[in-house]
């Protein structure tokens, strides 16, 4: 095993009971898309149905199954696209479906129609995101074409594209005029973990929470993953040696080197070249030397550490502060294979 994943099981369950105090009279929806934005669906979704969560928000079918599979029995909301073929899958799964276009209800309510089986759906409206989402004059038609009992419009949502003001005024904004075209829904959710801080919006009964629930300083969540993995090899370089593909370091001085088993392909970003960071387990930061390789990088180590010391790696708040790095990015790009363990 050359690296692994530790969850803080006891920082989870602290982060689910503060969301739901955060989120007030309103349900609560975590979203665990993307391998759990890194974590492991299959570590942390049972942990969040031994805390009696309600709703969990996936991206894509095969997410799905993978929720189901560990046992999950509460209500599944699919936030991405999805094939008219996908729909016995989902129907079976109980899962609630988002739909964005007239010609996607359409075909919905004519395969529930012949399949005689019920879908619940939840209409997106674009609230400003201008990525997933229908216009004001789309959810018009397309509420009006759903005529069908096969087909029950169960919610209203939207996504945020930012926090800030100007973007909360926007939402809103276009938020209100949505809302008064379909005000007898049984479920509206909007705000996300950046805008929990925002006011509840009109007629609001949900929050989905993604990042928030794995650690976001401003919600009081706390961090869950750590990633360790232990130096392999140690190289006395001297001044004016090179260090790595491409000769991108050149040591000014001599120092020591470690070789960490871990690169790109496990989830290092290749922008780490020469200037990412490792941290050793007694708390030093080890600066990455050199280009990111594949499976491999190299930092630098002070005299005193040595090969099969304990490292932690990329979701650093060292990391996470350069130029141009997303925590969603450190986090989502965690290889799926690394082993993952609840602790």
């Amino acid at each position: 095993m050359m690296s692994w994943i530790e969850l803080d099981g006891a920082a989870l369950a602290d982060n689910v009971a503060r969301l739901r105090k955060v989120a007030g009279t309103c349900e609560l929806c975590l979203v665990v898309k993307a391998n759990a934005y890194g974590h492991g669906m299959a570590q942390v979704v049972p942990e969040l149905s031994r805390a009696g969560v309600g709703w969990l928000a996936v991206q894509t079918v095969e997410e799905v199954q993978t929720v189901r599979a560990t046992g999950y029995t509460g209500k599944i909301l699919l936030l991405g696209p999805f094939n008219i073929p996908d729909l016995p899958v989902l129907v079976q799964e109980q899962v609630r479906v988002s739909l964005r276009s007239t010609v996607q209800a359409l075909e919905v309510q004519r395969w529930a129609e012949t399949a005689g089986k019920t879908v619940m759906v939840h209409l997106e409206v674009d609230v400003g995101m201008h990525r997933y989402g229908l216009s004001l004059p789309e959810l018009i038609e397309c509420a009006g074409v759903l005529t069908a009992p096969a087909v029950v419009v169960e919610g209203l949502f939207g996504h945020y594209p930012a926090s800030d003001v100007m973007s909360s005024a926007e939402v809103m904004k276009r938020w209100e005029a949505a809302y008064q075209l379909l005000p007898e829904l049984a479920c509206y959710h909007v705000r996300k973990s950046e805008a929990l801080s925002q006011p509840s919006l009109r007629g609001e009964t949900m929050v989905r929470v993604g990042l928030g629930l794995y650690g976001v300083e401003q919600l009081g969540t706390k961090p869950v993953l750590s990633w360790h993995t232990q130096i392999q090899q140690v190289h006395e370089v001297q001044q004016g040696e090179t260090i790595g593909y491409d000769r991108r370091y050149m040591a000014d001085r001599p120092m020591r080197i470690g070789v960490l088993p871990v690169g790109y392909a496990e989830g290092v970003p290749f922008s780490f070249t020469n200037q990412g960071f490792a941290q050793h387990i007694d708390g030093s930061l080890l600066p990455i030397r050199g280009s990111v390789c594949m499976n491999a990088s190299m930092v630098e180590i002070s005299p005193e550490h040595r090969v099969g010391d304990e490292v932690l790696l990329a979701p650093l708040a060292q990391n996470q502060a350069l130029e141009g790095v997303s925590r969603y990015e450190l986090l989502t790009r965690l290889h799926p294979g690394i082993q993952r363990r609840v602790c």
